[in-house]
């Protein structure tokens, strides 16, 4: 008897959760891996609208907490059960579970989900799906939705917050890895935290504030991508442009949006991340954003490579690093000789 893979993922509303497990499904199948897929408000609706028909399911939020929870509950419960029938039947691969860890609504956060009911489904891994928050602002503002409509962009942040830390906590008291995944993300990544664990997440950081349209920052731009297409061949990989698409800059520049990209990078990013590779393909260009991360990576007990175009080695970069490479050809060297020689299959 084997139990399928089972993830449990969240991510408010307007992060693009429910699209990106559809898209990871896609791929996996493409790939000759059988998925299945619950998602509780759905489940949830099933039930309360199978018992009391007349239910408007669009306010269902405005039902009392403690009934909500029952009703939860209850989805649980099917999907536990599932998952044992699956673990009898060798139907499925991986099982994803697409659900909410919070809701805010009225400036008041409150829990989508409880300790007993994870107990129930026993997920190998957590994951949160998490988006900039001008995309996620005007995701919901195109929705009509009234308690959409009453959220601002600062809102938004403390809700993807409180989504984070709570799916956060889930993963640390059952003892499982937890990621943070950006809606842009490619697809590939999650396929591989999940069916090939063992490989290494690798975060990469590189200058995205200090860039500009020269043939210079062109150059730049092309090797990280095509350095990125091929790490991801053979890695997890997490890219922080997915997670910024803005290069750093918010639309509306203040403290509230520069403090969440931070603690975003370092701890939702950099942190889970067993390795961290530093890029400065060419002239290097001061980045704050991959230093910090550099040190952050060392400090949270991850593998730090340079990549580092110079002959000029600051001792802060020998501190913080564990390796040093002066070309890609160096890099990938090392990277064979001492980490993977093969890629992951299907990629």
């Amino acid at each position: 008897m084997t139990r399928p893979k089972v993830a449990w993922i969240t991510g408010i509303s307007g992060s693009g959760r429910t699209d990106y497990i559809n898209e990871t499904i896609a791929f996996a199948q493409e790939r000759g891996k059988k998925i299945a897929t619950f998602n509780t408000g759905n489940m949830m609706g099933e039930l309360i609208r199978g018992h009391s028909p007349n239910v408007r399911l669009e306010h269902i939020l405005n039902m009392p907490y403690d009934e909500l929870a029952g009703w939860r509950m209850a989805a649980t419960y099917d999907i536990a059960n599932t998952i044992r029938e699956y673990a009898g039947n060798g139907a499925v691969d991986a099982v994803l579970i697409d659900t909410h860890a919070t809701f805010y609504r009225k400036k008041i956060t409150r829990d989508g989900f409880d300790w007993r009911q994870l107990e129930l489904v026993q997920p190998d891994l957590y994951a949160t799906i998490i988006a900039d928050e001008r995309t996620m602002y005007e995701t919901l503002q195109a929705h009509h939705d009234p308690h959409f409509l009453e959220l601002s962009e600062e809102d938004i942040l403390h809700w993807q917050n409180n989504e984070v830390r709570q799916n956060q906590q889930f993963g640390r008291l059952h003892g499982k890895p937890w990621y943070a995944i950006p809606r842009k993300q490619s697809d590939e990544i999650l396929y591989t935290l999940l069916f090939y664990p063992e490989r290494k997440l690798t975060y990469v950081a590189y200058s995205m504030t200090n860039t500009d349209d020269t043939a210079a920052s062109e150059e730049q731009e092309k090797f990280i991508e095509d350095f990125l297409i091929k790490l991801k061949t053979y890695v997890p990989v997490m890219n922080p442009r997915a997670a910024d698409p803005t290069g750093g800059n918010p639309m509306k520049p203040d403290l509230t949006s520069w403090m969440h990209i931070v603690e975003r990078d370092e701890d939702w990013l950099v942190k889970p991340a067993a390795m961290t590779i530093v890029l400065f393909p060419s002239e290097p260009k001061f980045s704050a954003g991959a230093v910090c991360e550099a040190k952050h990576g060392i400090q949270t007990t991850g593998e730090v490579y340079w990549v580092f175009n110079s002959d000029r080695v600051s001792p802060f970069q020998t501190v913080y690093s564990h390796q040093i490479f002066k070309n890609p050809d160096e890099f990938w060297d090392f990277f064979h000789r001492n980490l993977y020689k093969d890629t992951i299959p299907g990629l």
